[in-house]
């Protein structure tokens, strides 16, 4: 059998044959190689496309453009209407923007169908930036048209929902009371002015009075927003104040106690003035806060930690550079004593 082949191969126009055969098999292992590697590739650009796709086609269901039309209910409306001729204005340009980048699907399918694979990377590039640009200004609309829009075109919806936020802040500061005891019974007392304001808005709604039961709804929101406020930022600020300042303070009257008014002098240091001013400015934290009035209370805060660090270490300081002198002093006095001693004794004996 060996030898048969070997005759055949010896052959010259058996060999050539033999050589084309596998130059041909070779040839098609590298075409089908190719083939499948540029089918993978397109796979893979063939998803990326789709979940592109899904992108573009989630904002053209976006709730800011499902809900455009709804918009024109509000054109008469003496607090809105300005506002919603400048959204719809805004959210016409949106669609636009949206329906070119819809359109640009195409552009890039096609680019995946004729194997221009770097044309397609370039587009992609632009078309995720692009997108998402609009992703973001689509959520920055909803932001601020949708969830207003959707309450002041339904008093009783709007209503409904602030009072669930009223109920979700008892809650909170039921859970929490112990937090807020020294302000208690304010806290009560404007829980009770927001459902007497809930109760005048309905009454409002339920006349068709809507201009008024919108004014007062408006209210009713900047008191919930106050007071969600200060449910979240009084415990941190209490914290601060009673485990952070209220140490250095004791600290600070434990540590001035070791200085004169003389020495206070020395130090160019009008202690007592601005102890009392500083615990002034932390008292009047403590009223803001108990006002619900909490703006930068951080910076605040900070100005009178820091103020009471730097005087602790400056105490500090001092005491332990008057011990030092003291010490030393005492030491001293105690070698001139040696010495007097000393003299003493020669002067005995020599006497």
């Amino acid at each position: 059998m060996l030898d048969k082949i070997k005759d055949f191969i010896n052959k010259g126009d058996n060999l050539t044959t033999i050589l084309i055969v596998i130059g041909l098999v070779i040839f098609t292992i590298i075409l089908l190689t190719v083939i499948i590697i540029l089918n993978t590739k397109k796979k893979k650009l063939r998803k990326e496309l789709d979940a592109l796709r899904k992108r573009v086609i989630d904002l053209k269901h976006h709730e800011v453009i499902m809900n455009y039309t709804s918009y024109d209910n509000l054109k008469n409306d003496p607090k809105l209407g300005m506002l919603v001729l400048r959204w719809k204005k805004e959210i016409e340009k949106l669609v636009r923007e949206v329906d070119a980048q819809y359109s640009m699907l195409d552009v890039l399918e096609d680019a995946i169908e004729q194997n221009n694979y770097q044309y397609f990377l370039k587009l992609k590039n632009d078309f995720d930036r692009d997108v998402t640009d609009l992703e973001q200004k689509a959520d920055k609309f909803k932001d601020e048209i949708i969830q207003y829009i959707d309450m002041a075109s339904d008093n009783r919806k709007y209503i409904s929902k602030y009072y669930d936020m009223t109920v979700e802040l008892r809650a909170l500061f039921v859970k929490n009371v112990d937090e807020y005891k020294d302000n208690k019974d304010r806290v009560e007392n404007f829980f009770q002015s927001i459902e007497h304001k809930f109760e005048e808005c309905k009454n409002y709604v339920k006349n068709s009075e809507f201009v008024e039961a919108d004014n007062i709804a408006s209210n009713i929101f900047k008191d919930i927003k106050v007071l969600e406020n200060y449910l979240k930022e009084a415990p941190k600020i209490n914290h601060i104040i009673n485990k952070e300042i209220r140490p250095k303070l004791k600290k600070v009257d434990e540590l001035a106690s070791h200085f004169t008014e003389e020495e206070f002098k020395l130090l160019h240091l009008d202690y007592k003035h601005e102890y009392q001013s500083y615990l002034a400015k932390l008292e009047d934290i403590i009223t803001d806060v108990n006002d619900f009035m909490i703006d930068d209370y951080d910076a605040r805060l900070k100005e009178i930690n820091d103020y009471f660090d730097d005087l602790n270490k400056r105490f500090e300081d001092e005491i332990e550079l008057k011990e030092y002198i003291v010490t030393n002093l005492k030491q001293h006095q105690e070698s001139i004593l040696k010495v007097e001693n000393t003299a003493n004794n020669f002067i005995a004996i020599f006497n």
